[in-house]
């Protein structure tokens, strides 16, 4: 198959690994892939550089996408592809006439993170008008282009089941999203060093410092244990709370966590199998990667029950479910692993073979494949 994928960040600039790690396994099967996006650089594919009108992302960045769509449009007139697949179902929404399948991945529900995401409209049309009529603004419109996008296209793929049931599409499947698992090898020394000099006892955040990953609740986490356990909670991870995060930590004193910044590659990996515990207190989350990472590094998990963390990842025999934003719930829940080391190994072992057995990306992307082979046929 010829597959041109529509994403319009640049390579460097994708925050989850979902929107690359397909690529490779689509390639391995002897697929041509030809990237399209605005900067017509993407790590080492083909790519054919898209220039949209430029409009600011916000009150609303699916205006945006729907540019880029027109500019993808004239680009995809120029060449003889197999198929469309698309990183968000607003870059196919002016190509309904051309005849080759066009399949979209949705990542994202923006009518559940609009509720928990207040930056989303935070600039915009006037100072006069208040933030909450700001954030309605793009609320409407986002989601209105995001249900009609959805309806367009030939096929979508949702990552988790709550979010397909309520859209409306041609043809539709639920894959969960995948992890490299190769890229996840046991580094001995590394992880030798964390451990001396954290200690043993380590229990990590992975993901973007912003509101929805709810990073201040980690914290508050970390100062109700400070004096009931030896653990040590560490961070990794960038975004725009980061100097909110820091200076909440240093107002209060918590002692026993640090921030590391983002970390990537082998670092990342040693930092997930020298951990025990992995919490990640989402107030919203479609399929985070991060906790498949965790899960197959052998992290016993504590989330929150939302998305597909709830749909999928998480079940009595490999992690702890939590009530969302609610602390006592999270503290209990990681005091009692810290405490039962027995029951953290028998989690952590079970996370693994889940990981191992549904999430694997050369899975999923065999799986992408079967629909992309119906949509053609």
């Amino acid at each position: 198959m010829k597959i041109a994928y529509f994403i319009r960040e640049d390579f460097s600039q994708l925050i989850s690994p979902c929107y690359y790690n397909l690529l490779p396994e689509f390639e391995k099967k002897g697929h041509e892939i030809t990237v399209m996006n605005a900067s017509g650089k993407f790590s080492d594919y083909d790519c054919i550089k898209v220039s949209p009108k430029k409009f600011p992302d916000y009150p609303s960045g699916a205006i945006n996408k729907l540019e880029f769509s027109k500019a993808c449009r004239k680009e995809i007139e120029k060449k003889d592809f197999d198929l469309v697949f698309s990183s968000a179902p607003e870059y196919l929404y002016y190509l309904n006439d051309f005849k080759i399948p066009k399949i979209s991945m949705v990542q994202d529900d923006w009518s559940e993170r609009m509720k928990f995401t207040p930056w989303i409209g935070g600039i915009s049309l006037s100072k006069s008008i208040p933030l909450p009529m700001k954030s309605k603004i793009r609320q409407l419109l986002d989601i209105k282009i995001q249900k009609k996008s959805i309806e367009k296209a030939d096929g979508v793929i949702f990552v988790n089941k709550s979010f397909a049931a309520k859209h409306a599409a041609k043809n539709k499947a639920v894959i969960p999203n995948g992890a490299d698992f190769g890229s996840l090898r046991k580094n001995t020394k590394e992880i030798k060093q964390i451990k001396e000099k954290f200690g043993k006892e380590i229990v990590l955040f992975l993901g973007r410092l912003e509101l929805q990953k709810n990073p201040f609740l980690f914290a508050r986490i970390a100062e109700q244990l400070e004096h009931k356990t030896g653990a040590k909670f560490l961070m990794i991870g960038e975004g725009e709370e980061r100097k909110s995060l820091e200076n909440f930590i240093k107002k209060r004193g918590i002692g026993n966590i640090a921030m590391l910044g983002w970390i990537n590659g082998m670092q990342k990996s040693s930092f997930l199998h020298a951990s025990k515990i992995c919490v990640l207190p989402s107030l919203f989350d479609p399929f985070p990667v991060s906790m498949i990472e965790a899960m197959y590094a052998e992290n016993a998990l504590v989330a929150s029950d939302v998305g597909g963390i709830k749909d999928a990842i998480i079940h009595n025999e490999n992690g702890l479910l939590c009530k969302n934003n609610d602390i006592d719930s999270f503290r209990n829940s990681a005091k009692l692993l810290l405490n039962h080391s027995d029951e953290a190994r028998r989690l952590a072992k079970n996370a693994k073979k889940s990981a191992e057995k549904n999430y694997s990306i050369k899975n999923i992307a065999k799986q992408y494949l079967n629909f992309f082979e119906k949509a053609i046929k």
